[in-house]
């Protein structure tokens, strides 16, 4: 059934590309994934809504598009097939040969991210599991987070269907293909030749931050891809291109909060003079954008009176959206202080290290420099500045992380390669550096071996008029991958509790625990901030709960009128007040919870009372990071 989706969605996908009359490839495949996703988007939310979220209603609803779409097609046009240049063909066989080691190194891993299974996979579980788009209530954490955005985990929840845990974390993979394919023709347009904008877009594919959150389960990577096309699009001249704009912009909204920030710096491009006349679609796109790309902030402003609930959003020092966060005031010299000490000292495995830090930004100067007597270039360069001085300005210090600038990449790659444009030769040894530096040295054996399997036919293919042997290489790589999905198929579900176990130690434990336990179906309750994406079980048979102390029915968190100042008190005196056993045990029975999981880094009130009735409470498993118990009703 995922493959068929695939199989419609990508029809329909060509069929509205087909349509633009596009001469690239690059802009054509870009186009082709803006309108892939943006279905997905549309029709998840719309079905969401509905409570009918369930596979056989996607597809039906993906069929419903090629019906609507078939009788305006009248004319398709695919761009033709060139052979690519000798030295380009050298140049992508390398930074191919880097993804594709990469992609088989890592094949096997489960999900490993803390985001990816603290709430992108539960909340796109929790949709796949109730057919709707409620609200994934999470509790002992930063509340937040249910509030988000949610055209992330609509993606998620798509990789869902394929029902192979270890193709979750290559969703955003695409959205590397897109941000490539865009910086390219972004660098096309400012003059470079065509060997330095595939180098240009190539060294955005392999610097370390978006290498690395290709292949792990976030959102940014997906906020960088779209906000490039989105940038791309609206500079175009001719008007037909702004709905690709407009949509591409959409996803971006949908998937962060922060990406309001990223859509604000694509506006002047879209505001430059175009040509053409504005198309039906162009209608379209708005009204798409207001119902699917804002929908998380209706939705939002519907259930709490606030668009960007939980935080209290004031101007001066009126109150325009009440919320249960309350920002300590920071004096802005002190968040440029906390900023620069972020981007300067990395803090995570996948941030830039310190060379590649001064390298992009020297050139960024160099680039910069160039620009100034070059309006529309300079306008581009701006974004990074601009958008550093934003972030800093409108984000709480609490939430600094190098990832979240990961937009920026784009424009910092392009201004790496921009100095070179007159001695573009030169530019091999930078390019050499950002693709070495992210494989590690007793790799490098098969990296060689990959580059001369791809390197081959690459350079042999633009000797065949028909470029036949693209097809063939096109073809051998489906295979390959569809070979390597059955063999990791084989040997998944022996070794991924080995991975678990030696990233996450002893909660790895519980997890395993858990899974190999409930293969007939529990209802879990948990106490205590855990990743609780493995509770749901390996098929997703298992229910997950937190059950509320002081109510029957767990509330969400914006029901009970609470506020606290965040970062700094503790999150749970939101929810957790007033408890009461009686409630708490009735809410238990109610949801015929099987097991109850408590973490050991509190007294949890949930702890003393299952000591004080051990006849109903049964402990099942212990380590020294949690307890499960099973309850006995």
């Amino acid at each position: 059934m995922f493959i068929l989706n695939l199989f419609i969605l990508s029809l329909n996908s060509f069929f509205l590309t087909g349509i633009f009359n596009i001469e690239s490839w690059c802009e054509f495949f870009s186009i082709f994934i803006i309108f892939f996703y943006s279905q997905i988007l549309g029709i998840s939310i719309i079905l969401g809504l509905l409570n009918l979220l369930y596979p056989k209603y996607i597809i039906l609803s993906f069929l419903l598009i090629l019906v609507l779409i078939l009788p305006f097609i009248k004319k398709i046009k695919i761009p033709e097939i060139k052979g690519i240049d000798k030295k380009i063909s050298v140049i992508l066989s390398i930074g191919f040969s880097a993804h594709i080691l990469h992609i088989l190194t890592i094949f096997l891993l489960p999900p490993l991210t803390t985001d990816g299974l603290l709430y992108h996979l539960p909340f796109a579980v929790h949709y796949y599991k109730t057919h709707s788009i409620s609200l994934p209530n999470l509790y002992f954490t930063d509340i937040g987070m249910t509030y988000y955005p949610i055209g992330g985990e609509i993606f998620y929840l798509f990789s869902l269907l394929s029902e192979k845990e270890f193709l979750f974390k290559y969703t955003q993979f695409p959205f590397l293909i897109l941000g490539s394919l865009s910086l390219f023709l972004i660098s096309k347009s400012f003059g470079l030749s065509d060997f330095l904008s595939v180098v240009s877009a190539l060294c955005f594919s392999l610097v370390k931050p978006i290498f690395n959150e290709s292949s792990m389960c976030f959102v940014d990577l997906i906020m960088a891809g779209t906000f490039i096309s989105s940038i791309y699009f609206f500079k175009k001249k001719e008007r037909k291109y702004i709905p690709i704009g407009i949509l591409s912009l959409s996803i971006l909204l949908s998937v962060k909060t922060l990406s309001i920030i990223f859509a604000i710096l694509t506006l002047p491009f879209l505001f430059e003079k175009k040509e053409g006349r504005y198309t039906k679609l162009f209608y379209f796109s708005i009204l798409y954008l207001l119902s699917f790309g804002l929908f998380s902030y209706w939705k939002n402003f519907l259930l709490t009176g606030n668009p960007f609930y939980p935080a209290e959003t004031k101007i001066a020092n009126f109150v325009l959206f009440k919320g249960a966060y309350i920002y300590p005031k920071i004096p802005i010299l002190n968040k440029i202080k906390n900023l620069f000490h972020i981007l300067i000292f990395s803090s995570l495995h996948i941030d830039p290290s310190l060379n590649l830090k001064i390298l992009l930004f020297l050139f960024f100067l160099i680039s910069f420099i160039l620009s100034l007597k070059i309006k529309k270039l300079l306008l581009f360069n701006l974004i990074f500045p601009i958008s550093i001085f934003l972030y800093c300005f409108l984000v709480p210090p609490y939430y600094y992380q190098i990832r979240h600038l990961l937009p920026i990449y784009g424009i910092l790659c392009f201004s790496l390669i921009y100095p070179f444009k007159r001695f573009e030769y030169f530019c091999i040894p930078i390019f050499l550096y950002i693709c070495f530096s992210v494989i590690k040295y007793i790799f490098l054996p098969r990296l060689f071996i990959i580059f001369f399997i791809l390197a081959i036919p690459f350079y042999f293919a633009s000797h065949f008029k028909k470029r036949i042997l693209y097809l063939f290489y096109f073809l051998f790589f489906i295979i390959f991958l569809i070979f390597e999905i059955f063999k990791t198929d084989l040997f998944y579900e022996k070794t991924k509790f080995m991975f678990w176990k030696a990233f996450y130690k002893e909660e790895g434990e519980i997890w395993e625990f858990v899974q190999k336990n409930s293969k007939d179906g529990k209802n879990i309750a948990y106490v205590g901030c855990f990743f609780i994406y493995p509770f749901y079980g390996n098929k997703f048979q298992n229910n997950v709960f937190y059950q509320s102390v002081n109510s029957i029915e767990t509330l969400p968190v914006f029901k009970y009128k609470e506020k606290i100042e965040f970062p700094g008190k503790d999150v749970e005196n939101l929810y957790r007040k007033n408890p009461s056993y009686k409630l708490w045990i009735f809410g238990l029975k109610n949801k015929k919870i099987d097991w109850i999981i408590i973490k050991k880094d509190k007294d949890y009130i949930e702890k003393n009372w299952i000591e004080k009735n051990n006849e109903i409470f049964k402990l099942i498993f212990s380590n020294d990071y949690a307890e499960i118990y099973e309850i006995l009703f």
